[in-house]
């Protein structure tokens, strides 16, 4: 049981908060030293994306998903965007379209998220004619030069067959993010967040005239600081670190509170300055500790993710980023290597 309201809380957390459109430089750097792409549909960091009349924007995988993504300046010098999200050739269909308007000090993001496949594992059986469909609103202000906030409310349904019993999962999500400036000029940028996440299920089975019902939730706050320093013209070093707390219950489980720590370092070195960039981190996830209501407590593992790649900067306004991630906890074999996934991402400047 405990498994399945994961699953539902997994699939809730891809529909709740509108992200940026992640560039394979930002992934290259283990999601630490923001670029141009990261500031792409983010209601808070939208005004720091600096371009003319157009940024477009996509980064392909090679676990068969992609997006695409355009800015544009307004006539009085707003800024409008539209974003898809999906995979290219997968028998499941997934798409993610995203509106996104940002003018003076504010910024809302609107989206719709849906996952269709003729079978999708789910609740450790098979579910037949799996449909996921949801959406949410997001909302960003920056109040000062040190505070800013944004929130965000989501609903998503899950349909299908498993067995004989058709159901009907609906989560409600909620999100804020707030956000405090410790310092932020041209070599320097800190920052304190809090962010909370609250998602709300009720899952109903019906097998016949017979229904079942049952109501889950799952509460998760997030203290953690980032940091973003300009050592000189030709390298940055970018700090994440994260306190997660986690706490879940719901009918026929018990509550589980959940602590993590994740930490991530990573540079981003200008081999040819203006030209050709080299990025590089590594992401920490220390083992966890859940306490289980009336039951023994339980430690997780420790998790380390190597990351590197390139980035090619032409003519000024087109920039081609490569990336990937090794994962080393379990050894690393040639065969590992040759069949890692990679991302490729492209920006250009109108």
């Amino acid at each position: 049981m405990k498994k399945i309201t994961v699953i539902l809380f997994l699939i809730a957390a891809m529909c709740l908060k509108i992200s940026a459109l992640n560039s394979a430089a930002y992934d290259g750097s283990a999601h630490t030293v923001e670029d141009e792409a990261y500031y792409l549909m983010n209601v808070l960091d939208w005004s720091s994306l600096k371009f003319d009349k157009t940024y477009v924007f996509s980064n392909l995988n090679s676990t068969s998903s992609g997006n695409l993504a355009a800015f544009f300046h307004t006539k009085n010098k707003n800024v409008i965007g539209l974003g898809w999200e999906g995979n290219l050739w997968s028998e499941t269909s997934y798409n993610s379209v995203t509106a996104f308007y940002g003018w003076n000090k504010f910024a809302l993001a609107l989206n719709y998220t849906g996952y269709i496949s003729p079978a999708w594992y789910l609740d450790g059986n098979v579910c037949n004619d799996y449909k996921n469909l949801g959406g949410n609103a997001e909302f960003g202000a920056i109040v000062n030069k040190n505070f800013a906030l944004s929130f965000s409310l989501g609903f998503s349904n899950t349909s299908g067959a498993i067995n004989t019993a058709e159901i009907d999962y609906s989560t409600f999500t909620a999100n804020t993010d707030l956000v405090y400036s410790l310092k932020n000029d041209n070599n320097l940028n800190a920052k304190l967040f809090l962010d909370y996440t609250g998602s709300f299920a009720t899952r109903k089975s019906k097998i016949g005239n017979n229904e079942t019902k049952a109501k889950y939730s799952q509460n998760i706050i997030v203290p953690g600081t980032k940091l973003l320093y300009h050592l000189n013209n030709n390298l940055a070093y970018g700090l994440y670190a994260a306190v997660p707390v986690t706490i879940t219950s719901g009918d026929n489980i018990p509550t589980d509170t959940s602590l993590e720590f994740t930490v991530s370092n990573g540079i981003c070195y200008a081999i040819k300055p203006n030209q050709m960039f080299f990025n590089t981190g590594i992401e920490l996830v220390l083992p966890s500790i859940t306490f289980h209501k009336d039951a023994d407590t339980e430690r997780g593992l420790f998790y380390s993710t190597f990351y590197a790649g390139f980035s090619f900067i032409l003519a000024n306004r087109i920039c081609i980023d490569l990336s990937t991630g090794i994962n080393p906890n379990n050894g690393v074999k040639l065969d590992d290597i040759w069949n890692q996934s990679f991302s490729i991402s492209v920006s250009a400047k109108f």
